[in-house]
């Protein structure tokens, strides 16, 4: 569903809500203000999203609904993130997990340990995400869940990335992007092939790695909010293990304006110690911004990847 699909169906969903408010049919208007608070999740339209979830969630709680209820507090625990409240995000996460571990919800469940894998990831907290995603691996398999590879195999391999392990970073990521395309999962098969290229670069810095410019031409295809802003950080990144900070910057540039847009906090450390290695690249003083960077992150409770700095 494109842009323009996405906002014809919220003009829908708030005909639905009013009319579903005038006559109180409580459980049309839960899941008219959810599904209103995924579509402005997904073009990263967070502080619009949020009114939508809360309200959906006191509703789905009156009428004792507990596998909505999960489904609102891992929405709930993205947009904290996102923010950069890591605590809420970490309480609406365990939520999710613990509701849908209670119902046997096995889909809903793979979603919440994909999650907590990628929250523990930004807190560097590698020993916990690994358990998350050996747990989500092994009820991928076990269920033959195909569909949640790639993202599961991606957020395992931003694991290895992390802890420095590139080669191993790469298989994961090189699985990944070849599932999605079987599966035609545009946008993860990108996403995947921006981190290949990643782990690809990352082993042997300051040689131009192939594809970058292939990257930067197609990544209009992404369309939900964090994957272009991962993207977008992949893509500087390239440029800049490739010694190319001028295209490094226009893609920095980018991002900041899609942060700022989106007011994704979450992001702005990255964002600094990317603006710090371009300055760094440019024989100019970067200690600075670095420090920035770091002090920014612990105010958030994350970790700066070990190859960003």
């Amino acid at each position: 569903m494109g842009k323009g699909d996405r906002e014809n169906a919220k003009k829908c969903l708030k005909q639905s809500l009013k009319i579903a408010e005038m006559v109180e049919y409580r459980k049309i208007m839960a899941t008219v203000l959810n599904n209103l608070g995924v579509l402005s999740l997904v073009d990263g339209e967070l502080h619009e999203a949020l009114p939508f979830f809360n309200r959906a969630l006191l509703m789905y709680e009156e009428m004792h609904s507990p596998h909505n209820e999960a489904g609102v507090h891992s929405n709930l625990g993205m947009i904290y993130l996102y923010m950069g409240e890591m605590k809420k995000a970490e309480l609406h996460y365990e939520k999710a997990y613990r509701s849908r571990k209670k119902l046997n919800d096995v889909y809903g469940l793979i979603i919440s340990l994909i999650l907590m894998g990628e929250m523990y990831l930004l807190k560097g907290e590698y020993k916990k995400a690994k358990d998350m995603m050996e747990q989500a691996t092994k009820i991928t398999e076990e269920k033959n869940l195909r569909g949640f590879y790639p993202e599961v195999l991606v957020v395992e391999g931003k694991r290895e990335l992390f802890e420095g392990r590139f080669k191993q970073a790469e298989k994961k990521f090189s699985l990944a992007q070849k599932i999605a395309e079987e599966q035609e999962e545009e946008e993860s098969g990108f996403l995947a092939r921006t981190y290949l290229l990643l782990s690809r670069a990352l082993q042997k810095k300051g040689i131009k790695t192939s594809g970058t410019e292939e990257l930067a031409d197609e990544v209009k295809v992404l369309e939900q909010f964090n994957y272009v802003i991962m993207a977008y950080e992949n893509i500087a990144l390239l440029y800049l293990l490739s010694r190319n900070p001028e295209e490094a910057e226009k893609w920095v540039e980018k991002l900041k304006e899609k942060i700022k847009a989106w007011r994704c906090r979450i992001y702005i450390p990255d964002l600094i110690m990317l603006e710090a290695l371009i300055l760094k690249q440019r024989g100019k003083k970067w200690k600075q911004k670095k420090e920035k960077a770091e002090k920014e992150a612990e105010k958030l409770g994350i970790k700066i990847p070990s190859f960003l700095t």
